[in-house]
């Protein structure tokens, strides 16, 4: 009992205190990084499909557009064009 007693005396509790202070500012540390890892890729992500949506909607003003000055006729020519622009040729 007694030599249990002093092993416990001997540890100072400043060590005990910097090994946790320093466990917790790792685990700050990783799981901060994590964190902005993740809002990156996560802004990467929506930037790429707010570019998709902006490519769309001017092909749709375009289309209006064409729509208005041709008529059906041209909008129908401007749309096989677009098609071929898009996927290439047949």
């Amino acid at each position: 009992m007694e030599n249990a007693e002093t092993q416990t005396q001997k540890t100072p509790m400043g060590r005990v205190w910097r090994r946790v202070f320093l466990s917790m500012l790792l685990t700050f540390s990783v799981s901060w990084m994590w964190h902005i890892n993740e809002m990156n890729s996560k802004a990467r992500m929506d930037k790429s499909e707010d570019e998709a949506l902006i490519a769309n909607t001017e092909r749709i003003a375009a289309y209006r557009d064409v729509l208005k000055e041709k008529g059906k006729e041209g909008a129908v020519e401007y749309l096989e064009t677009l098609s071929l622009e898009i996927h290439g040729t047949d």
